[in-house]
């Protein structure tokens, strides 16, 4: 999902810079431009596709209350209980 992500934000990118320097009235119809619609679509994919790998704010909020593990630390924890165990067998 992160490169259909990737994809999706650099295609919102470029069509918004499009959008955004040119004129948003069709000069012969006298409405909006079509393609400021596929911006919205892109805009929303880009939202969905975010909630769906964790790259919210929310997410990164409930990431940075999560604890940090030393996994280095952690395996030499297991393997000293069971070296004092007699448990390791090398």
């Amino acid at each position: 999902m992160l490169p259909s992500f990737g994809r999706i934000s650099l295609l919102l990118q470029d069509s918004y810079e499009k959008v955004h320097n040119g004129d948003l009235i069709d000069a012969e119809t006298g409405e909006l431009r079509p393609s400021i619609d596929v911006v919205r679509k892109l805009s929303e994919t880009q939202m969905r596709l975010a909630a769906s790998t964790g790259l919210t704010p929310l997410s990164l909020r409930l990431f940075a209350k999560e604890k940090c593990v030393d996994l280095a630390g952690a395996f030499a924890e297991i393997e000293y209980a069971e070296e004092l165990n007699g448990e390791n067998t090398e």
